[in-house]
């Protein structure tokens, strides 16, 4: 498959607008939020192959939902490594999410974790896939292709400011954090007097406690 490549630069913030407008806007939907800017902690304590997340940052979008959902993209894979090289990320620490290579699965789906460096080799990807018995079965992904779609966050992985964002409780509507985030942004960052596009994009890594609800 030919690859097209839309390049585009997009409207940077300061960290602390961002911290701001988050603790602000999620304050909404959940009991207790803190956001602040940090030095960014050794992510490797997080289990991640990098100790941080700038340097170089570059983000794709890969796909997208007809390569979901339509009968004629079944099967469509994409290499994240060799996207990396078309934008000049070939020696990055790449994070995101997308869906699963159907080839590296025996034909069938699953969620996909990107978290590999390129620069030490280390690769820390996981699948999650439903299992013959309804189960949830997490595994170690190895490969660096992914399905009909991806989203990557590249940077050269070294340590630098990071917001650092704490939220405890649920008290709102919206089930989902990432939608939560977005929706805060959209709505409290503007460009001159619009609202930040819909397709804001930024790196982020989520930890979760045992007692997040």
């Amino acid at each position: 498959m030919e690859l097209k490549i839309e390049k585009g630069i997009f409207k940077k913030f300061k960290l602390e607008e961002i911290s701001n407008a988050l603790e602000k806007g999620l304050s909404k939907n959940y009991d207790s939020v803190k956001a602040e800017v940090i030095d960014c902690p050794n992510l490797r304590n997080w289990d991640c192959p990098s100790e941080g997340m700038s340097g170089n940052q570059r983000i794709i979008d890969v796909g997208g939902e007809p390569y979901m959902h339509d009968p004629k993209y079944l099967g469509s894979e994409f290499d994240y490594f060799e996207i990396s090289k078309m934008i000049g990320s070939e020696r990055s620490y790449a994070l995101g999410a997308g869906s699963g290579a159907m080839s590296c699965l025996d034909g069938h789906c699953g969620e996909l974790v990107i978290n590999e460096n390129f620069i030490t080799k280390e690769n820390k990807s996981l699948i999650a896939r439903v299992g013959k018995d309804k189960e949830c079965i997490v595994e170690d992904y190895t490969a660096s292709i992914h399905g009909g779609l991806g989203n990557v966050y590249y940077s050269d992985g070294v340590k630098g400011k990071v917001i650092y964002l704490k939220i405890k409780k649920r008290i709102g509507k919206q089930g989902s954090l990432p939608q939560s985030i977005r929706a805060v942004l959209s709505e409290n960052l503007k460009i001159g007097n619009k609202s930040i596009p819909y397709f804001s994009r930024y790196g982020i890594i989520f930890k979760y406690n045992d007692s997040f609800s």
